[in-house]
């Protein structure tokens, strides 16, 4: 059910979609761009699992782990985190980009660039760029 206002018109209706269109595009360009600086970064990470011998550190603060397993330790427990917000990530993503396709169609196709520009150029004069 789609409500009834009484000082809100059509036109600001279409505005503030076009505005959340913007917003929600940046929002999946940041969600991008974590994923790809994510991915190049576990590049730069140890792939192999865990040594049976230092599986016990697994999830460790620092000051938890004898010195001389600090920096293996320390990259894998890094390694292991930055999965874990590689796949955070993504999940947001989809949820962003859900949405993203949800308000480009109440917009119609034939005059949906347009007012997506405009509304950008909205954003920045608000924004004083």
């Amino acid at each position: 059910m789609r409500r009834t206002f009484h000082t809100i018109t059509e036109q600001d209706n279409s505005d503030t979609i076009a505005e959340n269109i913007v917003h929600r595009e940046r929002e999946v360009y940041q969600y991008d761009l974590n994923i790809e600086n994510y991915e190049a970064l576990l590049e730069t990470l140890p792939k192999d699992d865990w040594p049976e011998h230092l599986v016990q550190y697994q999830g460790k603060t620092a000051d938890q782990i004898p010195d001389e397993y600090d920096e293996i330790c320390n990259q894998l427990n890094y390694r292991d985190r930055v999965r874990r917000l590689l796949k955070t990530e993504r999940q947001e993503l989809a949820k962003a980009e859900a949405i993203l396709n949800v308000l480009l169609e109440k917009i119609p196709e034939n005059g949906r660039a347009a007012k997506i520009a405009a509304a950008l150029q909205r954003i920045l004069a608000r924004e004083g760029q």
